[in-house]
């Protein structure tokens, strides 16, 4: 009898950090689930019972004994509960934080007398870092000429020079006899990289779906956007500025210097270096 030919396996796995942490992750997922499925197996078994009791189908004895059964699978799984607590404890540790290193000087991305061009992004000074304006700010629209001249607006933003996919601005602004409620996402949102020559200050525009509503009627169009953001201007005060344009370049709304008023949970500029 000959020896059996056995094929050189090498039954070698190959899992990064982050691919056990994720697994890990999903593994306590999924026994949540099936905590949550069983709790709601036991609520259906006690409100079974209380049904067969009040139509006089089952004893009292049945009803104690079934509550003392479901008592107890609560215990069992308030254990199991404790022993996921302590397992996404030591989960935790191996996550380790990345915290995001503080911008760097950078260089101007065009000559000092001219502003960032749209495309500063392809720039070779700028491809090592990229950034992402993100936050809520509120305030009063501060040009007299606009019909919503002292009206309370608010933005709201998440934008990244990386990635697009995920990007969206929301701008609203309320009076007593209508509202307008701008929305731009994905990539109908344009980022400008801030120069060094004006660190402070980020411009972004785009397209964007514009819902104005006045006397009870709502008129949907697209519009053109222009957002000016001030971190931190000369006189300390934060801020930004929208300007609204329909496809033919007329101006629907220029709200002037909006001041935040957000007490410190304004807009954030981050950068990150790739």
């Amino acid at each position: 009898m000959s020896m059996p030919n056995i094929p050189d396996i090498k039954p070698e796995i190959n899992i990064t950090l982050k691919d056990a942490t994720n697994l890990l992750l999903t593994s306590i997922a999924e026994e949540e689930l099936s905590i949550a499925r069983l709790m709601d197996a036991e609520k259906s078994k006690i409100l079974h019972v209380l049904n067969k009791f009040k139509n006089n189908e089952s004893k009292t004895e049945e009803l104690l004994s079934v509550n003392n059964s479901v008592n107890q699978t609560i215990i069992n799984l308030i254990k199991m509960q404790m022993l996921l607590q302590f397992k996404l404890e030591d989960v935790k540790k191996l996550i380790q934080e990345v915290k995001p290193k503080p911008c760097p000087p950078q260089k101007p991305c065009c000559p000092p007398d001219n502003n960032c061009p749209p495309d500063c992004s392809q720039n070779d000074e700028c491809r090592n870092f990229w950034c992402m304006l993100i936050g809520k700010s509120k305030g009063t629209v501060s040009n007299p000429s606009d019909e919503f001249y002292c009206c309370k607006a608010a933005l709201c933003a998440f934008v990244s020079s990386r990635s697009c996919k995920d990007n969206i601005i929301t701008y609203q602004v309320d009076s007593n006899c209508g509202s307008l409620c701008l929305t731009a996402c994905g990539s109908n949102i344009k980022f400008e990289y801030p120069c060094e020559i004006n660190p402070d200050k980020v411009k972004l525009c785009g397209k964007a779906s514009l819902t104005i509503i006045s006397k009870c009627r709502k008129t949907v169009i697209n519009v053109n956007f222009g957002l000016l953001v001030c971190l931190d201007d000369e006189t300390g005060k934060t801020g930004f500025q929208m300007v609204i344009e329909d496809e033919n370049q007329a101006v629907i709304h220029n709200s002037g210097f909006v001041e935040s008023c957000s007490c410190g949970k304004g807009l954030k500029l981050c950068c990150y270096e790739q």
